[in-house]
């Protein structure tokens, strides 16, 4: 069996921290993945940080995600600790932004704004498809995953990986307990797992979300949609596949509060449902 992980978006000072929980959650099946990461040179606190920050402003205000360069060390350790096979470290002001929440750029090529997220998500599979390709390798498997999520202590990728019983489904980390909330009708994007011709298909979702939606940042205006219910959505109705939450979604962010408290990101702690805490706000 042959994995590829694929990582995506800032790599905050939380991620580097993450890595061993990643690693010990890749467990075993280490020699057989190779890891591919797109990033950029900037970093914001984000919104998991403002909902665990007893008061301050609210959680889409600017000043929790202004975008602040990163450490050159913090990419150094990133590399050191998983020797991805491709690593690129965007310019991410490059491109005009907007400072917002999720982040937006425009794209010069074809003149529309997009998700940075949800491009740096098909930038780093892309790596992965590139590479294969270049190196005549067939993956079996890939995995989508945030760099700065920590997993419970008895969590493994390949307990996940058995659980895909068909080539026509992924897995995603429920952290936020949203499958039974929502009614089914929304996917989290902080990991997904399956088969590759799969992951193939749905890392594509950042074309598809600006060429489909008529306005992608103001949640007030008719022509606005929420991805992760529109994405559910086109993974189903439009590309024919099926998705289910991991059994064992005790899964979360690791982030700079976590650091400032002093917390080990090998226990970090979770709560119920695994996204919760005590002293959130």
């Amino acid at each position: 069996m042959r994995v590829a992980i694929c990582f995506y978006g800032q790599i905050r000072t939380g991620a580097v921290k993450a890595a061993s929980n990643i690693l010990r959650y890749i467990g075993d099946l280490r020699p057989q993945c190779d890891i591919f990461v797109h990033t950029w040179d900037i970093e914001t606190f984000g919104t998991n940080y403002s909902l665990r920050v007893a008061g301050g402003p609210d959680p889409v205000d600017p000043s929790w995600h202004t975008p602040r360069q990163n450490s050159n060390t913090n990419f150094a350790e990133f590399f050191s600790a998983f020797s991805p096979r491709v690593m690129e470290v965007e310019e991410y002001n490059l491109q005009e932004t907007m400072n917002t929440w999720g982040g937006r750029r425009m794209d010069p090529v074809t003149n529309m704004w997009n998700v940075s997220m949800w491009r740096s998500i098909k930038e780093s599979n892309k790596f992965k498809m590139d590479y294969a390709a270049k190196n005549k390798i067939e993956y079996d498997y890939t995995v989508i995953i945030r760099s700065d999520l920590v997993f419970g202590p008895d969590k493994r990728l390949a307990d996940d990986i058995a659980q895909i019983k068909h080539d026509n489904m992924f897995l995603f980390g429920d952290h936020m307990n949203v499958w039974p909330t929502y009614g089914r009708h929304r996917v989290e994007e902080v990991i997904w797992i399956g088969p590759t011709k799969v992951i193939d298909q749905i890392a594509k979702f950042s074309d598809y979300y600006i060429s489909t939606v008529s306005n992608i940042n103001d949640p007030d205006d008719p022509g606005y949609r929420d991805w992760q219910f529109y994405a559910a959505n086109w993974v189903v109705n439009t590309l024919g596949l099926q998705f289910y939450p991991i059994e064992d979604s005790t899964m979360r962010v690791f982030t700079q509060l976590d650091i400032d408290n002093g917390l080990d990101p090998m226990d970090p702690g979770f709560g119920n449902p695994p996204s919760r805490f005590d002293y959130k706000r």
